[in-house]
């Protein structure tokens, strides 16, 4: 192999590893800044929209589309959520008029009134595929809303899955993943591997 071969490879050789050094220390950094905002709870703040009248809390972190992160950061900070939308505000509400049919892209003249219940808190008022959203959240607690989720889940199974499988599995009523649903048991109640990896 001629010198100039080996200085080729040398070369591919250490861009490679500049580029995965690179990609591990993004991926450190985004769950280490994850793991610090679980740490810290996020209270209300003061909504300071935008010209366009969009708006997003300081303190919530960027995900950057990854739901799960979401969702496990929701669980961690026990906050519920709930969300309107523009798309079901009536089609003479001034700001539907504005974003749908004179394609302005913004909703100034959007106003909701938070969810019946005490402590809800604008979260964001962002742009979706499905269209603009007002999201509110409201703290209860990790455990209330696992209790929830949980409660959902085995209601969700036992109505589709009530029966014990052909294979004589079925869903446990007292063992959960991390995320709330519940492992699935092989017909001695020990936890089955097959097709149950944790989420």
């Amino acid at each position: 192999m001629s010198n100039q071969n080996i200085s080729a490879l040398l070369i591919c050789a250490s861009l490679l590893i500049l580029f995965f050094g690179q990609m591990h220390l993004r991926t450190r950094g985004r769950l280490q800044r994850q793991q610090a905002a679980a740490a810290a709870l996020i209270y209300p703040a003061h909504e300071q929209r935008d010209d366009d009248g969009w708006w997003w809390h300081p303190e919530l972190p960027n995900f950057e589309e990854d739901h799960q992160a979401y969702a496990a950061w929701m669980l961690a900070q026990g906050l519920e959520y709930k969300f309107d939308s523009l798309e079901s505000e009536a089609d003479t509400n001034p700001a539907y008029i504005a974003y749908y049919e004179h394609e302005a892209g913004h909703v100034r003249d959007w106003f909701c009134e938070p969810p019946a219940g005490e402590g809800w808190f604008t979260l964001s008022i962002h742009d979706t595929e499905d269209g603009p959203q007002w999201v509110w959240a409201r703290r209860v607690g990790t455990e209330v809303l696992m209790a929830r989720i949980q409660g959902e889940a085995l209601a969700y199974h036992e109505r589709f899955y009530g029966q014990p499988l052909p294979s004589g599995q079925r869903y446990s009523g007292s063992q959960f993943k991390p995320n709330g649903e519940p492992y699935l048991l092989r017909s001695n109640g020990v936890r089955s591997i097959c097709c149950d990896g944790e989420d």
